[in-house]
């Protein structure tokens, strides 16, 4: 990877890379900040990233990569013991922040007596603090690039060791796959605690084009956000499916849109299919890296329910088991750092085996179709529920921008909650999607609702259904 990244900036040395507010940044300038921080760091460290989506972020990813480091992210959202289990586990000496940061961080490694080195990064200058005395001895096996912890919605949060080879053969096949070129600008809207990032970021640096970062107040504006696409001629992003929705990219320079980490529906991409813009559907997890699937939609998609994934991409296999998704690859990662799992299982050769904990089911074109997570699937009365085609339905409602569906087994009865995002009142919501649903002849069953102006996101940008959960078991009634 650092010779891609070495490679890339000796390229494209007087281009334009990043694009933030009033910022911009050259190869060139990125280059320079890569050469200070490799007169101050060893190799093969795990380097600690404590930024959001920033100019100082990307520089903290691609030096961490030139250097031939490892890329460690912690979130700003992170509570202070799981913050100090990261800066602990890896034995890391280094740790990038910005002035906005650098208070959280530093009352952390102060009062619990850490030795770091810390890295201020003011523009593409550097002011080091609390520098630690010497490195470690990595316990991090070689080709690892990364390390993201998982979301820990299916238990127990776990760190995951990225491959260096791995990650620059999906960077490959994106480039191929979409013909990407250094005339392309794409959007940076994933977080860099989310391993997406990775190819938001490194698909057009590594072929010399440009990236536009929206700041904060753009991303939660629909609006402003359509807005800024245009003037800064934005033409690949990668976005959640409940993101994509709020968004309208028609007549917009959007030329390609990559979806993944939430199901499609037939209606989400019903406005584009006569429009100039590619809809790829991808899926994959964290644990496989990045993606191993990939669907071009089209109109032949549109009168269907859940939208396929489509086929593996290359070197890789699948199949189904007791409703279980298993996904088997010879570019995948190292699995979790310190931790055992039956649904990791490393194979010769490089290859892995891994129980995503999703459903699915193969359609008659031989494509993929991720139905939700094992522990959504909900059978009432004996019968299964199809929840995404209830799911499709409701988001069809013109009040409804938002629409979520959780099985529920609380051991005595089971039941489908549905979580709304709207901004008319609970009532007048439900009316709606059950009118909605009588409509469309679907077999409705007793419900939950949960209905609130804006579904909460996890700071991936999904949806957080472990908090909708939260909410709906603390209320007496089971209603909101």
């Amino acid at each position: 990877m650092n010779n891609l990244i070495k490679k890339a900036l000796e390229n494209f040395d007087n281009d334009i890379f990043c694009m933030y507010n009033d910022l911009s940044l050259t190869y060139g300038d990125i280059a320079v900040f890569c050469k200070k921080v490799e007169y101050m760091v060893a190799e093969n460290q795990v380097v600690y990233s404590f930024l959001d989506r920033s100019v100082e972020s990307v520089l903290s990813l691609i030096s961490t990569f030139y250097t031939n480091n490892v890329f460690c992210p912690i979130s700003l959202q992170w509570n202070e013991e799981k913050i100090l289990n990261m800066l602990t586990t890896f034995g890391g000496k280094y740790l990038f922040v910005s002035e906005s940061t650098l208070g959280v961080i530093e009352n952390i490694i102060e009062k619990n007596e850490l030795q770091m080195t810390i890295f201020v990064i003011l523009g593409t200058n550097i002011k080091v603090l609390h520098k630690s005395a010497g490195n470690y001895e990595s316990v991090i096996p070689p080709n690892v690039g990364y390390i993201y912890s998982t979301s820990g919605s299916t238990g127990p949060s776990k760190c995951v060791l990225g491959r260096r080879d791995s990650l620059k053969r999906f960077l490959q096949w994106e480039i191929n796959a979409f013909c990407i070129d250094n005339k392309r600008i794409f959007c940076n809207m994933t977080k860099p605690t989310f391993d997406p990032y990775l190819r938001d970021i490194l698909v057009p640096f590594v072929v010399g084009a440009k990236i536009y970062i929206p700041n904060v107040s753009v991303v939660l504006n629909t609006f402003a956000l359509r807005e800024k696409i245009i003037e800064t001629g934005v033409t690949d992003i990668h976005l959640v499916p409940s993101m994509f929705r709020k968004i309208n990219l028609i007549g917009t320079s959007v030329k390609n849109v990559y979806l993944a980490g939430e199901v499609l529906y037939g209606n989400d991409i019903a406005n584009y299919t006569k429009e100039d813009i590619k809809i790829v559907n991808l899926y994959g997890p964290t644990e496989t890296t990045l993606a191993k699937f990939f669907h071009i939609c089209d109109e032949h998609d549109i009168g269907k329910n859940i939208l396929p994934v489509g086929k593996p991409i290359d070197d890789s296999i699948y199949y189904i088991k007791d409703g279980e998704i298993v996904i088997e690859t010879k570019w995948g990662s190292k699995g979790y750092f310190d931790c055992e799992s039956d649904d990791f299982v490393n194979l010769d050769d490089n290859m892995i085996r891994y129980f995503t904990k999703d459903r699915g089911h193969i359609d008659e074109n031989g494509n993929l179709i991720v139905l939700g997570r094992v522990n959504d699937s909900t059978k009432l009365f004996g019968e299964k529920i199809d929840i995404g085609a209830i799911a499709e339905s409701i988001l069809e409602c013109e009040c409804i921008k938002e629409c979520l569906i959780v099985g529920v087994n609380n051991g005595t009865r089971s039941y489908l909650l549905v979580s709304i995002g709207s901004p008319i009142s609970a009532s007048d919501v439900r009316l709606a999607a059950l009118d909605k649903l009588k409509k469309d002849d679907i077999q409705i069953v007793p419900m939950k609702f949960y209905v609130v102006e804006e579904l909460p996101k996890n700071e991936n940008g999904k949806i957080d259904r472990r908090r909708i959960m939260q909410a709906h078991m603390k209320s007496s009634l089971g209603d909101k």
